[in-house]
């Protein structure tokens, strides 16, 4: 069995995808024939274009009916070759063959029964030329082609000679009136533009095909890299968490006490650097995060009861909220006990990230609300604040790592600008949206506020 895979594959998956969609896609192509050729039929029969013989007509409806049958087996084939897990790339290089074959023989009857050189469906055989040239390899379908065209070739000399009976469809004519000079300067030019079009159009399909295993293989290799990246930011970064953590238990230590009374000043130095210890957690969390979200290929879905989460987050904000004299309030709008099936930790990330950047920006004496909604098939989270809200023409650019808008930098409000695009992907890992506007829902004169909304899939147990 002759080889049908191009000798500079490289990615057999890709090409294996690629092959049977394009597989899926003639077939889809071929009922629009069928239907081309019924049009066609329907127009002799009733325009009464007669050629002084029914074999035309007849060889042309029979063409019909064949391409139909063997495009019905063509399509059932694809569909179960599409449904298997093997990935073996043999099966749909032997189906597209078996369809350019199939249709370039079928093509040739329907030539012969509608004029030979004379017959409008002679440039469907470019067309054929371009297509099979996008799937099969060069040598292949430079074969196919050439055999085709000794074929063609031979017809026209039978017919020519009068071995082989002329039909004209369209003018009723028995006899091939072409003179022997015309008949090879028209077999020249099928031969050149047939064999031309195979070898431009495979070089250009060849040369596409190339470039695009070069670009995945090239992706491939930078997957690789940012995760072999992410697992070494990950190391370092909690071998820096562990002694910060350890600093900030001892300031902890220190300002209750243990070593006897403190004066002012003192208490106001540890205070300070237990503030600036915090910070360092904080960020060292964050850039934890946003690795773990990175590194995670699959979430691992059960049943979240956000209200939980959102008490849980409200609670560890307790002190930043009576700090600051915030309102933070939560208005709950779904079902008692209403449950979604996602990662348990991808959420806590997620409200704890807007949670706290809405204290965080808000200043003293501001509100922060919380409302969870639903639909049919999502749950709505919506935080909204009166804090200092996001410069229209920063909007878009939210969402990058280590971004900050101008106004928060101006505030003072340490942060690593890190949180909205962990959230981001959290949400994107389980089909969900964020959106953020601002001025937000609670827009005074003084606060232009944001407001948050985040959508998350009310999935199924069963997916």
């Amino acid at each position: 069995m002759f080889n049908l895979i191009p000798a500079h594959t490289k990615d057999f998956e890709y090409l294996y995808k690629l092959v049977s969609d394009r597989n899926r896609w003639f077939v889809k192509l071929r009922y629009g024939a069928v239907i081309m050729l019924l049009m066609f039929f329907l127009y002799l029969q009733f325009l009464n274009l007669k050629t002084g013989s029914e074999s035309p007509n007849i060889g042309i409806l029979i063409s019909l009916a064949i391409v139909l049958c063997y495009n019905v087996v063509f399509d059932i084939v694809t569909r179960r070759w599409s449904a298997k897990s093997d990935t073996n790339i043999s099966g749909p290089m032997v189906i597209a063959f078996a369809q350019t074959v199939c249709d370039l023989l079928t093509l040739l009857v329907l030539v012969y029964l509608t004029g030979m050189l004379e017959s409008p469906f002679g440039l469907f055989f470019v067309f054929h030329a371009i297509i099979g040239s996008m799937i099969l390899p060069g040598r292949i379908i430079m074969a196919i082609f050439t055999i085709l065209l000794i074929s063609f070739s031979a017809l026209v000399v039978l017919v020519n000679y009068g071995t082989l009976p002329f039909y004209d469809v369209f003018t009723g004519d028995m006899q091939l009136k072409m003179p022997l000079s015309k008949t090879i300067v028209y077999l020249i030019a099928y031969w050149v533009m047939l064999l031309m079009s195979v070898k431009f159009a495979n070089s250009l399909a060849s040369a596409h095909f190339r470039r695009e295993q070069e670009l995945n293989e090239a992706l491939r290799k930078i997957e690789t890299a940012e995760l072999e990246k992410q697992n070494y930011v990950m190391a370092v970064v909690h071998e820096i968490k562990s002694p910060i953590a350890a600093i900030s238990s001892y300031l902890n230590i220190l300002l209750g006490g243990i070593t006897g009374e403190l004066s002012d000043k003192v208490k106001d130095i540890l205070k300070k650097s237990k503030a600036r210890a915090d910070d360092a957690i904080v960020l060292t969390n964050d850039i934890l995060d946003v690795s773990r979200v990175k590194l995670l290929e699959q979430i691992k879905k059960e049943p979240v009861y956000l209200e939980k989460i959102i008490m849980q987050m409200f609670e560890s904000l307790k002190s930043k909220v009576e700090l600051k004299n915030i309102s933070l309030s939560f208005e709950e709008k779904t079902r008692q006990c209403r449950q979604v099936f996602a990662d348990k930790r991808l959420m806590e990330l997620v409200i704890s990230n807007i949670l706290s950047n809405a204290v965080k920006y808000t200043p003293d004496n501001g509100t922060v609300q919380l409302q969870l909604e639903e639909d049919e098939n999502n749950i709505g989270i919506t935080v909204s604040d009166t804090g200092i809200g996001i410069p229209q023409d920063e909007m878009e650019k939210i969402y990058s790592e280590f971004y900050r808008a101008s106004n928060a930098k101006k505030s003072n409000v340490e942060g690593t600008g890190l949180g909205l695009a962990t959230v981001k992907r959290a949400v994107e890992k389980h089909g969900g949206n964020i959106h953020i506007k601002s001025p937000g829902n609670l827009a005074d004169n003084n606060n232009p506020g944001t407001t948050v909304f985040v959508s998350i899939p009310v999935n199924s147990k069963e997916e």
